[in-house]
């Protein structure tokens, strides 16, 4: 893929028509969100294709917060989890039980019997949660089955990670250094409320579109540019893609946070740890940033000062 749509998210529209979309790629967001995580490679690349999805859902996202995709299940993959704001800032993390036995297995068989859950959370206002049962073989899938119960919005998704992509046969680019980038992508196809065009005409575009996309292979969306891509697909009926919005990593844990985190816990108890360890210590799992606290800074964060 040419550099031009790497960490990209384009919405696209056909006119006339009650059908929107979305596609994006992750590329060097992806390597920064890995760059303190050392998962197995089938973890990663399922990691790429959740962040790939709560891209394509931070539409969403209508006002300053964060929309998180995460499901949990009672297999080899308890929990999984990605993040976006209304920054477009990702951010993701997952919980591995072994390294042993994970490739070439479906979501399901990873998580267990488990849920689906896409998490809206505002800064300011009430918190949002979707929960289905986790129902396909993979995160298309589930997603498509969510956005049909839960929204009543029929929706197809396509989805692409890989974090081995010479093992994946498909030939793209390498950074600096060398080394073949981990890419992931996604396509959106979303029939909307009518509004536009008539039920029949929706119907029509929306059975002949979902048709033309289900089409594209994972090297095409790996590897073409977003509007290179579009055209090939939708060039029959034409198709409107507005101005790109940048994604890149970044996580929200500070000093502040951890805090309180901490102040939660109670003083006896961050006090046996220090008795035990000399000193509390807290990763933060997204970043790998370190928080490292002895005695003196224990105690103050239960000063009268530090608590008001």
């Amino acid at each position: 893929m040419t550099q031009a749509s790497h960490d990209q998210l384009h919405r696209f529209i056909f006119d006339d028509s009650d059908i929107r979309g979305e596609i994006v790629t992750l590329a060097q967001s992806l390597s920064d969100a890995f760059a303190h995580q050392d998962y197995p490679a089938p973890i990663k690349q399922l990691l790429g294709e959740f962040l790939t999805a709560t891209s394509l859902l931070s539409r969403t996202l209508k006002f300053d917060g964060s929309l998180t995709l995460q499901a949990r299940g009672d297999g080899d993959l308890p929990l999984i989890m990605a993040e976006i704001n209304h920054q477009k800032k990702v951010r993701c993390v997952a919980q591995v039980n072994t390294t042993e036995g994970l490739a070439n297995r479906s979501l399901t068989s990873l998580l267990g019997k488990g849920v689906l859950s896409i998490i809206i959370d505002p800064d300011k206002g009430e918190r949002y949660q979707g929960i289905v049962a986790l129902e396909g073989e993979n995160l298309s899938q589930c997603l498509e089955t969510y956005f049909l119960q839960s929204e009543q919005l029929p929706t197809k998704i396509w989805l692409s990670s890989t974090s081995d992509n010479e093992n994946a046969g498909v030939n793209v680019n390498k950074d600096i250094g060398g080394n073949i980038q981990t890419i992931a992508s996604g396509l959106l196809l979303q029939k909307l409320p009518q509004q536009l065009a008539s039920v029949e005409e929706n119907e029509e575009t929306w059975e002949t579109q979902g048709h033309l996309a289900s089409t594209v292979s994972n090297e095409e969306l790996l590897t073409l540019d977003h509007k290179t891509l579009l055209t090939r697909l939708f060039h029959e009926r034409g198709v409107r893609v507005f101005d790109a919005e940048p994604i890149a990593f970044s996580c929200s844990c500070s000093k502040e946070r951890t805090n309180q985190t901490l102040i939660q816990l109670g003083q006896p108890t961050l006090q046996e740890i220090i008795e035990e360890e000399g000193e509390v210590l807290v990763d933060c799992h997204f970043c790998g940033f370190q928080y490292l606290y002895n005695d003196s800074d224990i105690k103050e964060l239960f000063t009268p000062e530090t608590q008001h």
